[in-house]
C-alpha cells in the first residue's frame, strides 16, 4: 500500500479539502443535488451535520472513495482528484471509521490493527514487533487493550475504539469518524476528544460526523450542515448556535412554531388502564431506568440518536434481551419473558429494523412468510391446515393490500411491499402489542403514507403500538406521544403539538433556546 505523503505547508488560499457541487442519484431518486464541503487547512476539525437522509453519508462515501460521484470535483490540497476506491482514497492519507463496525472477531486486537500490514521478516509474521506496534497506536488513544486479546471478547465500545486505532495507525492526514461516539461513555468520548486533540497538533484534520450538539460544539472549529441532499451552511463553529444549527439542519424559521400531527383516530381515555405499564427498565449498557406506559388505541413513539437505546428496549419488551432490571407488567401480570417465543405467547409482535435479515425469509413465498408465525403457533398445538393456511395468508394479505400472488419469492418484492408482508406476519400472530423499529426504513414515500394509515387503523382496532423512527418528521406525523431517548434515558415526553427542532434537540441532549450561544449549550434536565 502506498505510504500518504508528508502534508505540505498550506497555502492559506488554498483548502486542504474541497468538493464542489456533488450529484448522486440512485435509480432516480437524489441523494446529493450539488453539495459543497470545504475543509480549510490541516490540523482542524471540521463537523458535518444535517438530518438522518441528508445526504451526509452519501458525502462520506465519495471522500472515502467508495461511492462515485454523478458529477462535481473533488480537490486536495489544491489538487483535482478521482477517486478509484477505498485503497485509492488511503493511499493519498484518507481514512475512515464507519459507524458499523467492521473488525474480524476471530483476530487479535494487534491482527485487526494492523490488518494486511503486519510486521514481517524474510521468516513470515514479527509477532513481537507488530503486537509492539499495535501498542504503540492504542497508545496514542490512550488505551490499554491487551495486543493479543481476541477481538470477539471485547465489548462493543472497545471494538469501536480498536477500528478508530486501525484508522491512526495508517497515518491518514484526513481521518473521518462516521458518529464514533454513538456507542462510547463519557470516559471513553473523553479520551477520544483527547486522541483527537492530539490529531490536531500533529496538522492532522478530522471530519467529524455526530448529532449530539454538546459534543459537536464542544470539539469543531468549522461546521457544514446538509439538508435534504444539499449544503444550506458553513463555517467557523463560533458562528453558530444552537438555535441558529437547528434552523439550518430543519428549515424551520420559527423554533417555537407547533407542528400539529394531522388527526387520526383518538387516542385512548386518558384515565383508561394502560395495557403495558414499565418501571425502572434498565439494561446494561443499553438504556437506565425507563419508565413507560402503552394504551389500547394510542401509538407511542421514541425518539433517540444511533446509541440511544431505542432498539434495545424494544427487544427487551419483546424478549430478545433478557438481562435486565425493572418491572414489566402486562394486562395486570407480570411480564418477564425468557425469550421471543413466550414474548409471542404473551401478545407481543416486533418488526424489526432490518426486514431483510431479520423481517422476512427472501427465499420464501409471500404465502409462507405471511403464515409464519401463525402456523408455527398452532402447530405445536395441531396439525396445521393447509387450506386454512392459505385462507389465512389472503386474509393477511388484504388486510395488507398486498396485491401479489402468494407464491411469488418474497425477495422480488418491492422494500414496501416486503415491509407489508413484515406486518401481515404479526398480523396473524393477533398480538396485543406491537413494536415497530424504524417500520418504514428504505420504503418509498407513497408505501410509508400507507404503512402509516395501516398503523392508525390497527391502533383504532384496539392495538397498543410503540414504534421508533430515525426519521423525526415521521414520529411527529404518527404518534399521540413521543418518549425521547439521551444516552439510554428517557429526557422528554411530548404530547400534542411539538416541532422537529424540539424533538431533535432532546435527542440530542441540549436544551433548546433559539438564542443559546455557543458556550451555554444546556444538557436536557439541566439548570443554565
Amino acid at each position: 500500500m502506498t505510504t500518504p505523503q508528508p502534508v505540505p505547508e498550506p497555502d492559506t488560499d488554498v483548502p486542504l479539502l474541497a468538493m464542489t457541487g456533488i450529484h448522486k442519484s440512485y435509480g432516480g431518486v437524489a441523494a446529493v443535488r450539488g453539495a459543497d464541503l470545504r475543509i480549510t487547512r490541516p490540523g482542524v476539525v471540521h463537523t458535518l451535520m444535517g438530518q438522518n437522509g441528508c445526504g451526509k453519508s452519501t458525502m462520506l462515501g465519495v471522500l472515502s472513495g467508495q461511492i462515485r460521484p454523478d458529477a462535481g470535483t473533488l480537490r486536495l490540497r489544491g489538487d483535482d482528484i478521482r477517486l478509484r476506491g477505498p485503497v485509492d482514497a488511503v493511499s493519498r492519507g484518507i481514512a475512515m471509521v464507519t459507524q458499523e463496525t467492521a473488525l474480524a472477531l476471530d483476530l487479535t486486537v494487534a491482527e485487526n490493527i494492523l490488518l494486511g500490514r503486519m510486521v514481517r521478516t524474510a521468516r513470515g509474521v514479527d509477532w513481537a514487533a507488530s503486537r509492539r506496534r499495535a501498542a504503540s497506536v492504542l497508545a496514542q488513544l490512550d488505551l490499554e487493550y491487551d495486543p493479543r486479546a481476541m477481538v470477539r471478547r471485547l465489548r462493543p465500545d472497545q471494538r469501536q475504539l480498536v477500528e478508530i486505532a486501525r484508522a491512526l495507525s495508517l497515518d491518514p492526514h484526513l481521518l473521518i469518524l462516521d458518529e464514533p461516539t454513538s456507542t462510547l461513555t463519557d470516559d471513553e468520548v473523553d479520551r477520544l476528544f483527547e486522541a483527537v486533540d492530539q490529531l490536531r497538533q500533529r496538522r492532522v484534520s478530522v471530519l467529524f460526523v455526530s448529532h449530539r450538539l454538546d459534543e459537536v460544539f464542544r470539539i469543531s472549529d468549522e461546521l457544514t450542515v446538509m439538508r435534504d441532499g444539499r449544503t444550506v451552511s458553513a463555517g467557523p463553529a463560533e458562528r453558530y448556535t444552537t438555535g441558529t444549527l437547528m434552523r439550518d439542519m430543519v428549515g424551520e424559521t420559527d423554533l417555537g412554531v407547533g407542528v400539529r400531527r394531522p388527526a387520526g383516530e383518538p387516542a385512548a381515555p386518558p384515565d383508561a388502564d394502560p395495557l403495558l405499564v414499565i418501571r425502572g427498565l434498565s439494561s446494561p449498557g443499553a438504556f437506565d431506568a425507563v419508565d413507560l406506559d402503552l394504551h389500547r388505541g394510542k401509538v407511542v413513539g421514541v425518539a433517540g440518536l444511533v446509541g440511544s437505546g431505542r432498539t434495545e428496549l424494544l427487544e427487551t419488551i419483546f424478549g430478545a434481551r433478557t438481562s435486565v432490571s425493572g418491572t414489566m407488567t402486562l394486562a395486570g401480570r407480570p411480564h418477564r419473558p425468557a425469550g421471543p417465543r413466550s414474548g409471542i405467547a404473551a401478545g407481543i409482535g416486533y418488526v424489526p429494523p432490518d426486514r431483510k435479515t431479520q423481517g422476512v425469509a427472501l427465499g420464501m413465498a409471500v404465502g409462507d412468510n405471511v403464515t409464519m408465525v401463525a402456523t408455527h403457533r398452532r402447530s405445536r398445538l395441531r396439525t396445521v391446515d393447509r387450506r386454512a393456511t392459505v385462507s389465512l395468508a389472503k386474509r393477511l394479505s388484504g388486510l395488507m393490500r398486498l396485491f401479489v400472488t402468494l407464491s411469488r419469492r418474497t425477495g422480488t418484492l418491492s422494500g414496501g411491499n416486503q415491509q407489508k408482508v413484515v406486518l401481515a406476519k404479526w398480523l396473524g400472530a393477533e398480538p396485543r402489542v406491537l413494536l415497530l423499529d424504524d417500520p418504514t426504513r428504505g420504503v418509498d414515500v407513497a408505501a410509508k403514507a400507507e404503512i402509516h394509515a395501516h398503523l392508525r387503523r390497527l391502533a383504532s382496532e384496539g392495538l397498543a403500538l410503540l414504534v421508533t423512527s430515525s426519521e423525526i418528521p415521521e414520529l411527529i406525523t404518527l404518534c399521540d406521544e413521543i418518549v425521547v431517548l439521551h444516552r439510554g434515558q428517557v429526557v422528554r415526553r411530548i404530547e400534542g403539538e411539538t416541532t422537529e427542532s424540539q424533538v431533535t434537540a432532546a435527542a440530542a441532549g441540549v436544551a433548546l433556546a433559539a438564542d443559546t450561544p455557543r458556550a451555554r449549550v444546556v444538557p436536557t434536565g439541566a439548570t443554565s
